[in-house]
């Protein structure tokens, strides 16, 4: 009796037609992938006739299936199945040996503080290249140009441009590659073909078609390994007849724990947040199969709104932390109550393992609600829920391209 031992579960993006193989099916969700769920629904209705107390007929309707994952965080290259759009980190060798700081000017500074906390330390010293908006490739440099310094301390916000590179140079050559992922309002997500292998004496393999996200959760808590948990929804499937068993791609990367991880809020903050016990957050595309006449199987799908949720908690030290920022979105009292307006500002979880990184970089965040309850025999803790209007993601590794 075969196990989940015996199954492997690879993915691939579906390169030119909705619910067309992928033609490189060679990607894994992460370390410690499985499969929580896989459910398929022939959306059976009964029939009855004047007459009739058993049905008449069985009739099948739409075929649609949902299939969830759950990984620890390690591979980066499932972010984009749910923003959609991807700049590949590249070798360019233009300006590898510059000690100057070309385009400064161009953002209006000559001393200037830059957010990152993509792997860089605060003693590194970069170039900005290019001069007009979403044409900036930030690059390690050799020596420090005279009267000009770039501190870096927290995490990275900058333009980037479609097709730019972004590397950090150590001489001569790449170290390391970072890897944006982003949601531009005009993109359009790629699908997937999602293969599922189960190793029996006749092996079973079935590609579904056409995967779209619903959702995907990342969950930081303390004592713990980040899951991930992505959950799809497919309206084909093509079972193999022959098949032969597929093992299950390996991950590359280091699993990321609550230890490699800080929360900083607002985004732009110096040091992360003390004694934080947990941060979830919790992305939905809100895309949805269409289907049409003449076939069971979905025709396209539906893009709609994004929803990005976030909820935090931590042990109550601070009344600036969570409470200001909830009234009026400062982190400085006194304040006289909740404001006539609420500013928004950054979220960044940003894990780091020594080697590689993860950065979920949140903008126009707000706290939507708190709860402080308060018990004589523990300690106080915060819980706050926040909504955020965008998401950027940069994976920092020493892959050059995804695979």
């Amino acid at each position: 009796m075969p196990s989940g031992a015996l199954a492997s579960v690879n993915w691939g993006f579906e390169e030119t037609t909705y619910q067309t193989k992928s033609a490189s099916i060679n990607k894994t969700f992460g370390r410690g992938s499985k499969i929580t769920g896989l459910e398929r629904n022939n959306n059976l209705t009964l029939v009855y006739g004047l007459g009739d107390r058993e049905a008449a007929v069985n009739q099948e309707l739409t075929f649609q299936g949902t299939f969830s994952v759950e990984t620890v965080m390690s591979d980066p290259w499932a972010f984009q199945s749910f923003l959609g759009d991807y700049f590949p980190a590249a070798d360019s060798s233009t300006g590898k040996q510059s000690t100057t700081l070309n385009g400064i000017h161009a953002i209006g500074a000559t001393t200037l503080t830059v957010l990152d906390s993509t792997g860089f330390v605060a003693t590194d010293i970069i170039r900005i290249v290019g001069n007009t908006a979403n044409t900036y490739e930030i690059r390690k440099v050799v020596s420090a140009p005279t009267g000009l310094t770039i501190l870096i301390d927290k995490p990275l916000y900058f333009a980037h441009g479609t097709g730019l590179a972004v590397d950090e140079l150590g001489g001569t050559a790449p170290t390391y590659y970072y890897h944006v992922f982003r949601n531009p309002n005009a993109i359009k997500l790629n699908t997937l073909t999602i293969q599922n292998t189960i190793d029996i004496t006749a092996d079973m393999q079935t590609n579904l078609l056409g995967c779209i996200p619903t959702s995907t959760s990342i969950s930081a808590s303390v004592g713990s390994l980040v899951p991930v948990t992505y959950d799809f929804m497919f309206g084909k499937e093509d079972p193999e007849n022959s098949p032969a068993f597929v093992a299950q791609v390996a991950s590359t990367y280091n699993a990321y724990s609550f230890a490699y991880g800080n929360l900083y809020l607002p985004g732009s903050a110096a040091t992360p947040l003390a004694a934080v016990q947990s941060c979830d957050i919790t992305i939905t595309p809100n895309l949805e199969l269409i289907y049409g006449l003449g076939s069971r199987n979905a025709s396209t799908y539906s893009e709609q709104a994004y929803d990005y949720s976030i909820s935090a908690s931590m042990f109550f030290q601070d009344k600036n932390d969570f409470q200001a920022l909830f009234m009026n979105g400062t982190t400085t009292y006194p304040i006289t109550g909740p404001g006539s307006t609420v500013a928004e500002n950054g979220l960044v979880l940003h894990f780091n393992d020594g080697t590689n990184s993860i950065v979920y970089s949140f903008g126009g965040v707000k706290i939507d609600t708190t709860n402080m309850g308060q018990d004589p025999t523990m300690p106080i803790m915060e819980d706050v829920s926040l909504k955020a209007r965008n998401l950027t993601i940069y994976a920092r590794n020493t892959t050059l391209t995804s695979p």
